[in-house]
């Protein structure tokens, strides 16, 4: 530990060191991520809501029965 103390920085290689930019970055990656989840299950619950809703002849039109419906509308958001 002394050793590391009394070297000059410059000979310090592979510093483990995270400087503000790098934490920036990283967190703001973090931020977009989560909120391009946060859209994505917004938008799967919605399409799910709204194929519930859709009136048999509609459900038939695009070659889906009720019970096709039922289990796609019972997922959770999370769920592909």
């Amino acid at each position: 530990m002394r050793d590391l103390v009394t070297r000059r920085p410059d000979t310090l290689q592979h510093s483990p060191v995270l400087t503000i930019v790098d934490l920036a970055r990283g967190l703001a990656t973090m931020n977009r991520r989560a909120c391009a989840l946060l859209l994505c299950w917004g938008a799967r619950s919605s399409q799910r809501r709204h194929l519930r809703e859709l009136a048999a002849p509609l459900l038939t039109d695009v070659g889906l029965t009720r019970e096709d419906v039922h289990r796609e509308g019972s997922k959770y958001f999370w769920q592909h």
